[in-house]
């Protein structure tokens, strides 16, 4: 699995991010092996530590791996970065295997032109999406709708102009460039309220940012809350449950 996305590549293209308010409640970690069902109505975020020591030794989480995905984390220059890959996508498997009742291993993906990784085997309508920004990774969960979902640490950017002029619409460039003078941390939290929003809507279909882009769904909706107190994140979905109803877990094993 792939976490397309991210916050450091190049993009050529605007969109238009639909504002949201500045209204981000802090998610409660509830950790658990065994998850309620995933309902149409339900979001389900689980949290997971790539850093953080697992039960599983390295070349065990490797195992239940995909040719392919054991190859992308052999890409990683720095060990560090192949022990994050590939903790973060055993975990992923382990999370969904327990809501499809398989062995991790057996589970089969398809991969989007953009890296989206979407479920073949078994044939199950859960859809998923995962983000990843340095230590924190997030995995979503939804039940027969696509769902997309981005998250950023809240640190300071130089270029943070230069991104919001080639990427966000003139409202919300006008609206940065006035936090400019009266709040320097109310200035980088709508920063990346937009482009998490960004991320998550075009992360939820697979498009991609740099590719061609479609008109935005009018029906899809974003919602914010904060993993911790220094990261933001966004999900996109139609008919999304406010965040302050989203189900959300440590995988506690």
């Amino acid at each position: 699995m792939a976490a397309n996305g991210g916050l450091f590549a190049r993009r050529t293209r605007v969109v238009r991010v639909n504002a949201t308010g500045s209204t981000a409640p802090l998610l409660r970690w509830q950790p658990t092996t065994t998850p309620p069902p995933l309902t149409a109505a339900s979001v389900h975020v689980w949290r997971i530590f790539p850093d953080v020591a697992s039960t599983l030794a390295q070349d065990d989480a490797a195992a239940v791996l995909s040719n392919k995905e054991r190859e992308r984390a052999a890409r990683f220059y720095q060990i560090n970065y192949q022990r994050r890959y590939i903790y973060t996508h055993a975990q992923c498997r382990f999370i969904l295997a327990r809501y499809l009742n398989q062995p991790p291993e057996r589970l089969a993906f398809h991969y989007t032109a953009h890296g989206k990784p979407q479920l073949t085997a078994p044939a199950m309508p859960i859809e998923f999406n995962l983000t990843t920004s340095g230590d924190l990774a997030l995995l979503a969960l939804s039940l027969a709708e696509p769902i997309g979902i981005d998250c950023e640490y809240l640190r300071p950017r130089r270029d943070l102009f230069a991104i919001a002029q080639r990427m966000f619409d003139a409202a919300a460039v006008q609206q940065l460039t006035a936090l400019q003078v009266a709040n320097n941390s109310e200035l980088v939290r709508e920063f990346y309220r937009h482009w998490t929003a960004l991320e998550a809507r075009v992360k939820r279909d697979g498009r991609g940012l740099s590719g061609h882009r479609k008109a935005d769904d009018l029906a899809i909706d974003i919602a914010h809350a904060q993993p911790d107190t220094n990261t933001l994140c966004a999900i996109a979905r139609r008919d999304l449950p406010a965040a302050s109803e989203w189900l959300t877990f440590i995988w506690a094993e």
